[in-house]
């Protein structure tokens, strides 16, 4: 502000204001929940506004991702690459993708502008990642009494189950007694976060006598 005075007592007054950017961010943070090793989350969005002075306009370069974790979450979409005028909005999303089982991961998406005051913004980063977790059953698989060597063996099934987080490898399915007992075709190979398979097991027993294996 500028005061100017005359001889003649009059006082003129000189005004001039700049217009200032101002750059908010929202959310401060972004959590991704647990996900499997090895698969990608769904995007998370952060926005950017400039909710400066009327007539300001926010620059912002190219944001990065820093910290302990970093190499584990990646910027997807940037719609912020060109100047934000007074109230304008732009959007950055995130994805994250676990290389690991060990939990939790974190990181930092740093948010760069020409703003005075925060010109930089630091958004949270956090995910997990949880191993598998196999359950078999039944625990026991009887079959009762049969006849030596039945034209029609009876099947029974032993159902796999993945209440883990990340896919469940299933590496061999062996018994201990492959004279009386045979493993059927399965699809045990991989069983993804929440799913089931079946290992159909037959019974024709060769001979006389208590039959007890182990599945394994």
């Amino acid at each position: 502000c500028t005061v100017n005075y005359s001889i003649g007592g009059s006082v003129s007054l000189t005004a001039a204001f700049t217009a200032l950017p101002v750059l908010t961010v929202s959310p401060r943070s972004l959590h991704f929940g647990a996900m499997k090793k090895g698969g990608a989350s769904l995007a998370r969005i952060v926005t950017i506004r400039n909710t400066g002075t009327p007539g300001s306009v926010l620059t912002l370069s190219a944001p990065d991702i820093t910290g302990i974790n970093a190499s584990e979450f990646a910027v997807d979409t940037n719609s912020c690459t060109g100047p934000l005028n007074k109230g304008a909005s732009c959007g950055i999303s995130v994805i994250y993708t676990p290389a690991s089982w060990d939990s939790p991961k974190t990181a930092m998406l740093n948010i760069y502008s020409d703003a005075l005051k925060n010109g930089t913004v630091s958004v949270y980063l956090i995910g997990a990642s949880g191993a598998p977790m196999i359950f078999v059953s039944p625990a026991t698989l009887p079959f009762g009494k049969i006849g030596i060597n039945p034209a029609v063996p009876p099947i029974k099934n032993v159902v796999i189950s993945n209440s883990g987080v990340s896919d469940l490898v299933i590496d061999s399915i062996s018994i201990t007694d492959t004279s009386s007992f045979t493993i059927g075709t399965n699809s045990c190979g991989t069983i993804s976060r929440g799913k089931t398979c079946k290992v159909p097991i037959s019974f024709s027993p060769p001979t006389a006598g208590i039959k007890d294996i182990d599945l394994t």
